[in-house]
């Protein structure tokens, strides 16, 4: 006799855990499966797309809000939190200060917004 086992299906964000019940996926999820982190598509704009991961591209940093990747300052090669909290530097001239701004090195002058090198 054939069985009339019932399936139900998760809504997009959740996944079905091990006790058959819908949980949500982690943030900056859009899809996951198996678990809360296994992302199979993320939220937001300028991801990777590296799954199970959603990390931001290099030079953006995650909003925490929308799930969006930002970009960083223009000093900044990668940075956290926000645009100016910079975690490295663009250019070899440039220096991670006390304040995480990279500045110029002794000797070297910031050119402006437009360009990223200390001459």
């Amino acid at each position: 006799m054939a069985s009339d086992a019932k399936s139900c299906i998760c809504a997009v964000g959740y996944f079905e855990n091990t006790l058959k019940l819908c949980e949500v996926c982690s943030y900056p999820c859009s899809t996951c499966t198996g678990t809360a982190g296994n992302c199979t598509a993320c939220k937001g704009t300028n991801r990777n797309n590296n799954f199970p991961n959603c990390t931001c591209a290099a030079g953006f940093f995650d909003d925490g809000i929308n799930a969006n990747c930002v970009a960083c300052d223009y000093k900044c090669a990668t940075c956290s939190g926000s645009a100016a909290n910079c975690l490295s530097c663009s250019n070899l001239n440039r220096a991670v200060s006390n304040t995480t701004k990279c500045d110029c090195n002794t000797g070297w002058y910031d050119q402006g917004s437009s360009n990223v090198v200390c001459a």
